[in-house]
């Protein structure tokens, strides 16, 4: 039975102190205004180059975490559920000075906690349930890997490794305690440059069969389907099953549900001008989409390092993110603008990157998670650029993180910023505490309404996609070190309640 979300009714005082309340309605043209937005904020602690990363919750405190791969380093981030993070890599990742290019968190033995895996060079991090990770002793040797998937490809019930190489590709199987083992016999003896690998069940059989996705210069075989037996054992599937562009430069692939029929169809995306959709009948056979399912290249391109799929937009389907860096080397020569391509739902896609978007950097792996806790997916991007947070507002909160006494502090709500319709209003909800409740299916609450205040309802502006509320911190010296803690609730026009992210605003 749902919960019913009500709110306190509406007060004027704040730490005991009165409060002045008051709604401002700002209108404008929507320039500059976008789904995605930059977060500031990110302890970079001068990483101007990140390989890779992964996001995961490694503390157990139900929210997303990130590890970075930076060049002779590991860094490990922990979030604090606004997407406020602290780099805890001297604390809490022994020893954090190995690196490596790409990164994945994975239960490698079975006790309900993230553990890590980095690879080139290869790495297993041991999670002891605190987000406190030691270096195991399990060696997966030395390997030029340049992407890696993790399932149980085998059956048994624990958590495997493929690692895609610049050479012969390799499977590691667990034996449940997070021992890793090189199985020479479970993958084709193939001189791969498998930039990107992953696992999906394709032919609905149960297992997981592998998609390699291959960089076909200087000389390598193109990307392919390796169709898994159940026992982990890989064989290659024939052109006519599997037919991929024999000259592809494939960066990245993905496996999902692209239009909407319950199996798992295949985007694969190559360097500068290439990508290309496979459709899955259902039973593992794929046919060449039709070159209207994705959009052209747009200009000035990049070349295509990564890709993520995602419903950002919440309307039930996946939707696409690639990251895009130059078009020279590993790196790029310039920087690019990344690229948001949203799925009508039936896998035709339609590039939003410049309405929606509006990235320019250089991008080496793209991520996707909702890393401040409102329950959409922001993005992560990693490469030349550094690290960089963009926050997702399709129903976002944003206030100051500082305020002095006696100011008045403004909070914006968004609502489908750039591209939504009217009829939306936000109820911003202070509290001097926080708390954790999830109200499905309205988001998570965050704050603690039995000491909180509720301040007037604020409609949304359609030409902004924002409202903004204000409100005075009282003139009162004693407040000096407090935190008021903000989240807001936002009525879409048929009334329907999502709860947006929380922030802390610290008195001064």
């Amino acid at each position: 039975m749902p919960i019913a979300l009500t709110f306190p009714p509406a007060r004027i005082s704040c730490f005991g102190r009165r409060v002045w309340l008051g709604l401002v309605i700002t209108c404008g043209p929507a320039a500059g205004q976008t789904q995605f937005a930059e977060a500031p904020g990110l302890p970079t602690n001068g990483s101007s180059v990140v390989f890779g990363g992964a996001l995961g919750d490694v503390d157990n405190d139900g929210d997303l975490d990130q590890v970075w791969c930076v060049p002779g380093a590991t860094r490990m981030l922990l979030n604090d559920g606004r997407g406020q993070f602290t780099d805890v890599s001297q604390t809490q990742l022994y020893p954090s000075t190995l690196g490596g290019i790409a990164a994945a968190f994975v239960d490698l033995d079975a006790d309900g906690d993230q553990d890590l895996v980095t690879i080139n060079p290869d790495h297993i991090y041991i999670n002891d349930g605190h987000g406190v990770f030691t270096l195991s002793p399990v060696d997966l040797g030395s390997s030029l890997g340049v992407s890696l998937a993790v399932g149980d490809v085998d059956g048994d019930g624990d958590e495997d490794l493929i690692v895609g190489n610049i050479g012969q590709n390799e499977l590691f199987l667990n034996d449940g305690s997070g021992a890793l083992a090189l199985d020479t016999a479970g993958l084709p003896v193939v001189d791969d440059n498998s930039w990107s690998v992953v696992l999906g069940d394709v032919d609905g059989d149960g297992d997981l069969d592998l998609v390699v996705g291959n960089k076909t210069w200087p000389a390598r075989p193109p990307s392919r389907l390796c169709v898994n037996d159940g026992q982990g054992r890989f064989s290659d599937a024939p052109f006519t099953q599997f037919p991929a562009d024999p000259t592809g430069q494939v960066a990245a692939a993905a496996l999902a549900d692209l239009d909407g029929d319950h199996d798992l169809d295949v985007l694969l995306v190559a360097g500068g001008v290439q990508q290309s959709m496979l459709i899955n009948d259902g039973g593992g056979q794929f046919i060449v989409a039709d070159s209207a399912r994705l959009p052209a290249f747009p200009i000035p391109l990049g070349s295509i390092q990564s890709l993520a799929l995602g419903d950002v937009d919440l309307d039930g389907d996946l939707d696409c993110v690639l990251g895009t860096g130059g078009q020279c080397g590993l790196w790029g020569c310039a920087d690019a603008y990344d690229l948001l391509w949203l799925n009508d739902g039936g896998g035709f896609f339609a590039d939003t990157s410049m309405s929606r978007l509006r990235t320019i950097r250089t991008t080496r792996t793209v991520m996707l998670g909702d890393l401040d806790g409102d329950s959409d997916l922001d993005v992560m991007a990693l490469g030349r650029s550094g690290p960089q947070l963009f926050t997702n507002r399709h129903r976002q909160l944003d206030t100051p993180q500082h305020a002095n006494i006696g100011a008045q502090v403004s909070i914006d709500g968004y609502a489908e910023p750039g591209y939504g319709s009217a009829g939306f209003v936000t109820i911003p909800l202070l509290s001097r505490a926080e708390a954790y409740r999830v109200l499905a299916p309205h988001g998570t609450l965050r704050i603690d309404l039995a000491q909180g205040i509720r301040l007037t309802p604020a409609p949304v502006m359609p030409s902004l996609g924002r409202s903004t509320t204000r409100f005075t911190i009282p003139n009162d010296p004693s407040l000096a070190g407090r935190t008021i803690f903000v989240q807001a609730a936002i009525i879409d026009p048929m009334g329907a309640i999502r709860l947006t992210n929380s922030t802390a605003i610290m008195i001064h």
